[in-house]
C-alpha cells in the first residue's frame, strides 16, 4: 500500500541529499584542503576524472533514485563493472552475510542468490550465511560470494543490512492509515441526509398503531401508475423523493415530515493532521514540507520567512550528516576509478556532494543581519566606540576590522602607500573620530558626520 505522505518524505530527502532539487549546479564537488598547495594540471585532471566516473557511474542521473532507495530500504549494494557502471543488485536476492573474524560488527562478504525470484514487496526475508552448512557443490553454484572492497554499499543505521528511515514511523504510519480509512466510512454512512415520518396513530395502541404505521410507510413507498386506464400502486423506495402530502387538523397537528441532517464534523481533520506531523517529526522533516492538508507548501519560503528556524536548522544538520554517509562510500568508488585508470588522488581531496539549497547562505545572511540590526542599535549609547562595536556586536577580528579601515580610506582617495605611513591615531580620527586631520591629507569628512561613517 502506497502513501502519499511517505513517498513525498522519501522524494524530499532524496532531493536535498543527493542536491537534485539544486538549479544548474554539478551534484558532486572536490573538496581540496585549504592548507595545501595543487598544481592546475593535478585539479584539472581530477576534475575531468570526476565528471568520466560520474558519466560511467551513472550517479549524475541515478542519484536521485539510489539514494532514495537506501533511505527506504536501509541499504543499497551495487557491484563495480570493468568500464565504471555500478549494476544494482535487489534487496531479495542478498541472502546472506559473513562478519569478519575478529570483529562480528564488520561484514566481510554479502551472499546473493542470483536465480532469487523478484517480489512486488522487498520485505524479503534474509538470513547470515553459513560456509560450513553450505559447502555442496549445488550451492557453491547457486550463491555468489562478494567481497565488501568489491562492493558499493550505500548504507545508513546499524546492521548489517542498515536501517530504513521508515522504520520509526511505521506505527505512526499505521495509525494514520487507519484514521484516513476511518473517517471515509463515517463520511460514506453519516453524510447522507435522512427524512423523519412522524405518523399520527390517534388513539390506537399496541399493535394496531404498529400496523397503522406500517400502512402509511409502504403507502408512501408506493408509486401510482396508470395501467390499461387503472390505477395501481407498485413499490418504489425512491417515492419518497416526490411530493409528499399528508393531512393535519384544524390545530396543525397530526403527522408530519422532517429531514434529519446528515453527520455532523465531516471536514474535521485534526486528528489526521496530528499523525502527519508526528510522523514528519519521527522523519526529521519540517512538517510544513509535507503538509497536504493546507495550502502552505504551496507557497514558496525556501526555508528562510523571517528567520531560519531551529527545526529547519536541525533538519539540515540531519541531512548533511546522511550525506557525509553517502559520499564516503561513494568517494572509495572514486578513488578506486582513478587507480583503475592510474591516476593518483591527494589523500587531502575528497568527493562530496554539492549542497543542495542555499541553506548555509540562508543562515550566515540571517546572522549578518541580526548583527547589523545590534550594531545599528549601539548609535544610540555615544560612550561606546565605534571600533569597539566592530569588534564586540558585528563580531570582527582584528585583521577584519584592519581591512575594513584600509578600505575605507582608499574609498576616501588615499594611496596604500599613505595608508602604510599613517600613524594608527590618524586612521582612528579619519575612520571613527571627527576627520579633523583630513586636511593633512587633502580630504574631508561629510557634513553633519563624524569620520567617515
Amino acid at each position: 500500500r502506497t502513501s502519499e505522505e511517505i513517498s513525498r518524505s522519501l522524494d524530499i530527502l532524496a532531493e536535498d541529499i543527493s542536491s537534485a532539487n539544486a538549479d544548474s549546479e554539478e551534484i558532486f564537488n572536490l573538496q581540496y584542503d585549504e592548507n595545501t598547495k595543487y598544481p592546475r594540471t593535478v585539479i584539472a585532471l581530477l576534475e575531468q576524472m570526476k565528471d568520466l566516473w560520474s558519466e560511467r557511474s551513472r550517479m549524475h542521473d541515478e542519484a536521485f533514485s539510489r539514494v532514495r532507495n537506501t533511505l527506504k530500504y536501509g541499504m543499497t549494494i551495487y557491484t563495480r563493472e570493468a568500464d565504471g557502471n555500478l549494476k544494482y543488485i535487489r534487496p531479495e536476492r542478498i541472502v546472506g552475510h559473513i562478519l569478519d573474524e575478529h570483529d562480528d560488527t564488520k561484514v566481510t562478504h554479502y551472499i546473493v542468490d542470483p536465480s532469487a525470484p523478484l517480489m512486488q514487496s522487498e520485505d524479503s526475508k534474509r538470513s547470515t550465511f553459513d560456509p560450513a552448512r553450505n559447502h555442496d557443490q549445488s550451492t557453491e553454484k547457486k550463491h555468489r560470494v562478494y567481497a565488501v572492497e568489491d562492493l558499493v554499499v550505500l548504507r545508513i543505521g546499524d546492521g548489517p543490512y542498515g536501517e530504513s528511515v521508515l522504520d520509526t514511523v511505521f506505527t505512526v504510519w499505521k495509525q494514520m492509515t487507519l484514521i484516513e480509512d476511518a473517517i471515509v466510512i463515517y463520511r460514506v454512512v453519516h453524510a447522507p441526509e435522512r427524512r423523519i415520518y412522524y405518523i399520527d396513530t390517534g388513539n390506537l395502541q399496541g399493535p394496531k398503531r404498529e400496523q397503522a404505521i406500517e400502512r402509511q410507510r409502504l403507502k408512501l413507498m408506493q408509486k401510482q401508475v396508470n395501467r390499461n386506464n387503472q390505477m395501481t400502486s407498485d413499490y418504489d423506495p425512491h417515492s419518497t423523493s416526490e411530493s409528499i402530502f399528508i393531512p393535519t387538523n384544524s390545530m396543525g397537528k397530526g403527522s408530519r415530515v422532517e429531514t434529519l441532517q446528515g453527520g455532523t464534523n465531516l471536514g474535521e481533520l485534526s486528528d489526521l493532521e496530528y499523525f502527519t506531523k508526528k510522523m514528519a517529526a519521527g522523519l526529521r522533516i519540517p512538517s510544513s514540507m509535507i503538509d497536504t492538508q493546507t495550502d502552505q507548501q504551496n507557497q514558496f519560503s525556501d526555508m528562510r520567512v523571517g528567520q531560519v528556524y531551529q527545526v529547519e536548522m536541525r533538519y539540515m544538520g540531519h541531512i548533511k550528516r546522511i550525506s557525509r554517509i553517502f559520499a564516503r562510500e561513494l568517494n572509495k568508488d572514486f578513488i578506486k576509478f582513478c587507480e583503475d585508470r592510474e591516476v593518483e588522488v591527494p589523500k587531502t581531496v575528497k568527493l562530496v556532494f554539492n549542497d543542495p539549497s542555499s541553506y548555509a547562505k540562508y543562515k550566515e545572511i540571517e546572522v549578518q543581519q541580526q548583527l547589523l540590526n545590534l550594531a545599528s542599535a549601539t548609535t544610540q549609547f555615544p560612550s561606546l566606540s565605534k571600533r569597539f562595536v566592530l569588534e564586540k556586536f558585528m563580531m570582527m577580528d582584528e585583521e577584519e576590522i584592519i581591512k575594513n579601515e584600509e578600505e575605507k580610506l582608499r574609498e576616501k582617495g588615499l594611496d596604500s602607500k599613505t595608508i602604510k605611513s599613517m600613524p594608527r591615531e590618524h586612521i582612528d580620527n579619519l575612520v571613527y573620530g571627527d576627520g579633523s586631520v583630513g586636511d593633512k591629507y587633502g580630504i574631508k569628512p561629510p557634513e553633519g558626520q563624524g569620520g567617515f561613517y
